[in-house]
């Protein structure tokens, strides 16, 4: 956990990369468009990283030193079996990073448009 947060700010081994200022200086300047070229499973690994480090930054806001934060977390991934998933889970379970609702996939009605078939001309909707 205290890698990906040295990541994240491009601190000691990770300074400069990728930029000046770690993932952090990007989400910063481009917000999450830089990750389009990057496969599924790396977007949900930064996002998921993010909010790894916003839960470790609301926790120093409290006046928690970062070590203990970062230890306390690390001790957290290691009972998870290092599932970056089941950390921010547990997290969330914590009140330490906000749940968020998962998107829904949209229904479709049928015969409502979208489906390139014919539209049902006015006469035969209402009845005349």
């Amino acid at each position: 956990v205290a890698a990906m947060y040295k990541e994240y700010y491009g601190l000691e081994e990770f300074a400069a990369v990728p930029i000046e200022g770690g993932i952090d200086a990007l989400e910063r300047k481009f917000k999450t468009v830089w990750r389009r070229g990057f496969k599924a499973a790396e977007q949900r690994y930064f996002s998921r990283m993010q909010q790894v480090v916003r839960a470790v930054d609301g926790e120093k806001e409290k006046g928690i030193r970062a070590r203990e934060v970062l230890e306390f977390f690390q001790g957290m991934f290691e009972d998870r079996k290092h599932s970056l998933g089941g950390l921010i889970d547990q997290l969330q379970t914590m009140g330490l990073i906000e749940k968020k609702s998962r998107r829904k996939k949209s229904r479709r009605v049928p015969e409502t448009g979208g489906g390139g078939g014919p539209s049902p001309d006015v006469a035969s909707v209402v009845d005349i």
